[in-house]
């Protein structure tokens, strides 16, 4: 194992902004809208989160607004309540590393030795161009979250080289999640990998925060354009 310090320099180069979205309530605690192509996991997904000083995992479809999501070097956001759907009109396909039962899509970044990578980086890109991304491939180390570690003021991680991919595909009526943080790191671990959070500007409160700092006049073309003026 090694400890996140050995490259946390890197990841802070690689890091920058991030966007999201709202859809139908599926529980009292979270929000949701479809997306056609995203950045998700399953909603089965080992989220790690933080309570009372302690590292436990929870699966992402039971996330409350609120949650502290352990985030990359020991670092917490809060969860914002809002998740987005991926869910398509085509069959979408999920991958896994090595012999892990497939949990995210092929556009999700995942943080490697050389960077944020995705299976399909080309998709990332329309979602996130602010975000370098490579090509995951064999060959690659992921970084996955010690077992043994359980609090976050010691965070380590195992290097895993990637010798094969798992894949399924999931049909377009199978919920696909993206969640989102309010405030503080935007990275979170899936089943134990450090991944990236998606689309924070897309939801309801990114966009009203972002209409809210418009100019005057940007206001009024907006309303506009909205109007079909």
């Amino acid at each position: 194992s090694i400890s996140f310090s050995e490259f946390s320099r890197a990841f802070a180069q690689s890091t920058s902004r991030y966007q999201v979205h709202p859809l139908k309530k599926q529980n009292k605690t979270i929000k949701f809208i479809p997306l056609m192509t995203c950045p998700a996991v399953l909603p089965t997904t080992w989220i790690s989160v933080v309570e009372r000083d302690e590292i436990i995992r929870k699966p992402a479809d039971t996330l409350k607004t609120g949650d502290a999501i352990l985030g990359a070097n020991g670092t917490v956001s809060k969860f914002s309540g809002e998740v987005t759907s991926g869910a398509g009109s085509s069959p979408t396909t999920f991958y896994g590393i090595n012999d892990e039962v497939p949990f995210f899509s092929s556009c999700q970044p995942l943080w490697t030795n050389g960077g944020w990578k995705a299976v399909q980086p080309e998709m990332t890109k329309k979602t996130h161009p602010w975000l370098t991304v490579g090509r995951l491939t064999v060959g690659d180390y992921v970084f996955k979250l010690c077992p043994e570690i359980t609090s976050p003021e010691v965070v380590k991680y195992d290097r895993t080289i990637i010798t094969k991919f798992t894949t399924h595909s999931l049909s377009s009526d199978k919920l696909q999640l993206s969640f989102q943080s309010d405030e503080g790191a935007k990275t979170f671990h899936g089943n134990g990998l450090l991944m990236s959070n998606n689309h924070p500007e897309a939801t309801t409160k990114g966009m009203t925060k972002n209409v809210k700092s418009l100019p005057i006049e940007e206001k009024k073309e907006l309303t506009k354009v909205l109007r079909g003026d």
